[in-house]
């Protein structure tokens, strides 16, 4: 029998906050508690606003998506009224001269 296996990609950030919280562990285990206490928050306090920028910036994109897709249906709906107009203006006038000049 075959086993499928998916493979899962994982993104993983070493960075600022994720040291200061290694620290803070290290810190409780020598005893300095208050200093230990001061890196778990500033840690947790900067993993946060990591997390809120990632959201922000992609609930900007998905805005600017929308309007332009927005900009785009009302370029579309005023080509088309030009093209009715146009029509109809045409069709008003009499002219019979079908041919493309």
């Amino acid at each position: 029998m075959l086993q499928w296996q998916e493979e899962v990609i994982m993104k993983v950030k070493f960075q600022m906050p994720e040291l200061l919280v290694t620290c803070s562990a290290a810190l409780f285990c020598f005893g300095l508690s208050t200093v230990a206490w001061t890196f778990f928050g500033v840690g947790l306090f900067g993993a946060f606003a990591r997390y809120a920028l990632i959201l922000q910036e992609k609930q900007q994109a998905a805005q600017q998506l929308e309007e332009g897709f927005g900009e785009l249906k009302d370029a579309g709906a005023a080509f088309l009224k030009a093209i009715n107009q146009a029509q109809s203006s045409s069709k008003r006038s009499g002219k019979t001269d079908k041919s493309f000049h």
